[in-house]
Formats: C-alpha cells, structure tokens, sequence
C-alpha cells in the first residue's frame, strides 16, 4: 500500500511529465528544472523540484518541535527540498544551504525558516509549521503538528482561510486545481484569474 505522501508526489510527478516536452534541465545544485517558460522570462522555468534532504540537514532545517511529528518533513526527505509549481504559482519552502550568486546559490527553495520567523503572521501557535506560498496574494500554508491538518493564511493573521485534512491532501489537490489553471506553454488560461484557492 502507497503512503500518502508517495500518492500525492505522484500527482505532482504527472504534472511534471505534461510539461517535459518544453525542456528539463539539472541545475549545479541538482535541482531539476521542468518546463521552458521564455514568456515569463528568458531563464524562467516552470516547476523546479530540489534534492531531498539528508537526516542531518532535516535535522537543521526544522526546529526540533517538529522533528519526526509532521508529514511535510517526510516529503523533504522522500521527495524534494521543497518545491515551485508554475513559477512559484505555488512554492513550497526548504532548507537553502548556499548563499550567494552561480547556478548552484540560485537554484534553492525559498527558505523554510524565513517564514517560521521574520515573516510569522500574527497569531501564529508554535505548533503551526509554515512551508508554503502563493505568489498571487503572499498567503502562507502552515501544517499543525497537532492536528496533522493543513491551512492558509494571510501573511498578517494564522486565521485559517481554507483547511485541508493533511499535508499529503493539500499537495495532491493544489497540484491538480492549478495544473487546470495553466495550458500546454505554460500561460494561465485566464489571465486575470486568481491562482489561490476560493
């Protein structure tokens, strides 16, 4: 039986192979670069996954609180280091080891303790891991290490504006209500359409 990390890493791992055709390529950090998009910039690509994380860097990329107590930690290690879908339509944050500028400082995740820390929303318990954003409106996406269930939020208030049962249902449904947004090039369907959930 497939754990549900592994199903909904499926889901994006199609979405990956619907847009190979527009050209791959392995960054120096080995990150995995999927999809030409040429009218977004002229080095824009549209999904980029990252390598997974050792135990000794999950170790350091998550406070201990959240060590062996969240799904999206498994996901670091099994899958990816994080994670943009559409040009960071959707991004899910990890550990970033390198600073600086080259290909290898470059192709990183967003840093996952940026927003466990400067950019905390109000209100925010110590039990809410935030691991994502949308780049339509800043929200966050945090996961409860209490309840298992996944939410996003302003950047200004934790109040939960949609909830989802588990890490593993927000990426699978996410992957598949954006992927519905974008056509085969990689453009928005809709222009002026709102990429977040409603």
């Amino acid at each position: 039986m497939k754990r549900p990390t592994e199903e909904a890493w499926q889901a994006v791992e199609k979405l990956l192979r619907a847009y190979q055709n527009l050209g791959t390529r392995l960054a120096d950090s080995g990150a995995r670069l999927v999809g030409r998009a040429p009218h977004v910039a002229s080095e824009a690509w549209l999904h980029v996954t990252f390598p997974c994380l050792s135990t000794t860097e999950a170790d350091l990329a998550l406070p201990k609180i959240y060590r062996n107590r969240c799904e999206f930690e498994g996901f670091l290690r099994e899958h990816s280091n994080g994670l943009s879908l559409f040009c960071d339509t959707l991004a899910l944050h990890g550990y970033r080891a390198r600073q600086g500028r080259g290909d290898a400082a470059l192709w990183q995740p967003f840093d996952r303790a940026v927003i466990n820390t400067k950019e905390r929303p109000a209100k925010a318990v110590e039990t809410q891991l935030f691991f994502a954003s949308y780049s339509w409106d800043s929200s966050l996406v945090y996961e409860d290490v209490q309840t298992a269930k996944v939410s996003r939020c302003t950047r200004d208030s934790a109040d939960a504006l949609q909830t989802w049962d588990s890490f593993s249902t927000f990426l699978r449904d996410e992957s598949n209500r954006i992927a519905a947004l974008f056509d085969r090039s990689g453009r928005k369907r809709d222009a002026s359409a709102a990429t977040v959930p409603q």
